[in-house]
């Protein structure tokens, strides 16, 4: 399917178009989500049991409160070890990578794969053939969560100031000053996010790019669109909440987003859909002024006698009409 390429976004045929390239993909998409979810659900687990070691698999999936309890029961003791805590951010950083980075770069070639119907790959197999490139999603991973720190840390830096000096005084300037922060530091969150959401993209197109192009490249493309992708996270929106109250929902929506998201990148990356240029108009041809002919190019029974030895001839009475004298004529 081509998108109309005057439109400035086609954000509903992007979403129609991921729903008819999953027709016939839906058993491996199911497969894949569940895959994230275990993998989700096992590492943060993990993190937790590290932590809480007397928790249950079974509390943790369906007794939140009591995990809350046990989990406020454990901070002040987790505060006076800082070792474990820092083997935990350690541990919980191994996992984002390997589920973040690995996972992802995989489920976007796949994605990418179903939109360009690439039959070839877009079974199990070759799900599990793009973890091959995992090591490329890792980094990326690392080098976009460092530059999101970089982006939010003065906002942090602030809070903390504030807290410092301003801690004890007027509640209602504090509270101000702290809202203030927290509105900052969540539109640089959205803006950036949205800046990088098209990196994992650019990688899963050409591996061979790295981690810096990739997100150089997202930042590139997705210039001038940040509203329009803002719009499209929000079309989601709705799904996201259903999925909050009934999660098998999540089997449904997650590919069907993830793909939606794959013709974003498809309609913004350089060469556009179908090899035709993304977000540009075709250039208008340009006609170009056309030499009229001289004696020497015209055969030579056309030419008189006279133009023959190569000196101008008399000029015949009709070269001498304008377009006035035609137009009377």
């Amino acid at each position: 399917m081509s998108f109309q390429f005057h439109e400035v976004f086609p954000r509903v045929q992007m979403k129609t178009d991921a729903k008819a390239a999953l027709r016939g993909n839906w058993l491996t998409a199911i497969a894949v989500t569940i895959l994230y979810s275990i993998f989700s659900y096992l590492g943060s687990y993990a993190i937790l049991k590290m932590m809480l070691p007397g928790i249950s698999m079974q509390t943790f999936l369906l007794n939140s409160q009591e995990l809350f309890t046990d989990f406020q029961q454990q901070m002040p003791a987790m505060a006076e070890n800082p070792q474990v805590m820092g083997l935990v951010a350690l541990v919980s950083l191994i996992v984002g990578v390997l589920l973040s980075g690995i996972f992802q770069i995989a489920f976007n070639m796949w994605s990418l794969a179903v939109v360009e119907r690439d039959e070839e790959n877009t079974g199990l197999a070759g799900f599990f053939g793009f973890f091959a490139y995992g090591i490329n999603g890792a980094l990326l991973f690392i080098w976009m969560n460092l530059w999101l720190l970089i982006w939010m840390l003065p906002f942090f830096v602030a809070l903390g100031l504030l807290v410092a000096f301003a801690g004890n005084g007027s509640s209602a300037l504090f509270g101000i000053g702290v809202a203030l922060i927290m509105l900052g530091l969540a539109a640089v969150a959205i803006w950036k996010s949205i800046q990088y959401s098209m990196a994992f993209f650019a990688l899963a197109d050409d591996p061979d790019l790295g981690a810096r192009r990739a997100l150089r490249l997202s930042i590139e493309r997705t210039e001038g669109q940040i509203g329009q992708l803002l719009l499209m996270y929000l079309s989601f929106f709705g799904w996201l909440i259903l999925t909050s109250i009934v999660p098998p929902v999540q089997l449904y929506v997650t590919p069907y987003m993830n793909v939606s998201f794959a013709n974003a990148w498809r309609f913004l990356r350089p060469g556009g859909i179908d090899g035709r240029p993304a977000r540009e108009t075709e250039p208008v041809p340009v006609a170009q002024p056309v030499a009229s002919p001289g004696p020497q190019d015209l055969p030579a029974d056309s030419v008189p006698p006279e133009d023959r030895t190569g000196l101008p001839s008399d000029p015949a009475e009709h070269d001498w009409e304008g377009p006035l004298d035609k137009e009377e004529r």
